[in-house]
């Protein structure tokens, strides 16, 4: 079911970039990671993911920026995006859906959450 599915973590902190990388391949996923919005960018141009987990809070370009600028592209357009944040006030699903994203992810990741919501998402597409 999942086995090719390709997942992109974007996330300027190491230590996330690899839990999750770490959570998402015993899970049996194809997994690429960026350390930040340009590098995402350009991962998704070379090898287009199935769904992407995007941190909001990066240097230089923060999630929100990088969202709009992937979703820019029409190819990208229904390509499902989750926000990875650390702050429950984002927890709002008004204001990650009007930003374009399909879900979020809150940290510290729950392993069974983040594994059951990748797989329903991509079950859907």
């Amino acid at each position: 079911m999942h086995e090719l599915s390709r997942v992109l973590i974007v996330d300027d902190e190491p230590d996330i970039r690899n839990l999750v990388h770490e959570i998402l391949e015993d899970e049996g996923y194809n997994v690429t990671t960026a350390d930040g919005g340009e590098a995402a960018r350009k991962a998704s141009r070379v090898r287009r993911p199935d769904l992407i987990l995007l941190d909001l809070e990066m240097p230089q370009m923060d999630g929100f920026q990088t969202i709009n600028r992937i979703r820019s592209n029409k190819l990208y357009s229904d390509l499902p995006i989750f926000a990875l944040t650390a702050h429950a006030m984002l927890d709002n699903k008004e204001v990650i859906e009007k930003h374009g994203f399909n879900g979020i992810i809150t940290k510290p990741i729950n392993t069974a959450s983040l594994a059951f919501k990748i797989q329903k998402t991509l079950r859907r597409n």
